[in-house]
């Protein structure tokens, strides 16, 4: 349904929120490739990999499909060193709190 509204409305912006199960990578991918922001929850235990280096040109074969292991989130998100920038996101839960706070770590917000 997300892609036939791509169709219908091309030059629009689409965002996507959706709950834990729509977290597959498989399915954000598929939305990335027709320009679709996805939006989903991640367990704090999720298996997360650094994106697979591109394949080097003239080499014949199947492409790397894992890539190092990233420490899990919850990891992440008591580690001390971790470098947290609290942000002011506007239209926090669609409007009916005109400002929520967030932890931005790497361009995301994440908590």
């Amino acid at each position: 349904m997300v892609l036939q509204v791509r169709r219908w409305l091309p030059e629009r912006e689409l965002v996507l929120v959706a709950g834990m199960g729509f977290a597959a990578l498989e399915l954000l991918a598929a939305l990335s490739r027709e320009s679709v922001i996805g939006i989903t929850r991640l367990r704090l235990d999720a298996a997360l990999d650094e994106p697979a280096p591109p394949l080097p040109p003239g080499t014949k074969g199947r492409p790397c499909t894992n890539a190092p292991r990233l420490p899990n989130l919850s990891a992440v998100l008591v580690k001390t060193t971790t470098d947290w920038q609290e942000v002011a996101v506007p239209g926090w839960y669609g409007g009916r709190r005109s400002c929520g706070r967030g932890l931005l770590r790497d361009g995301c917000v994440v908590a």
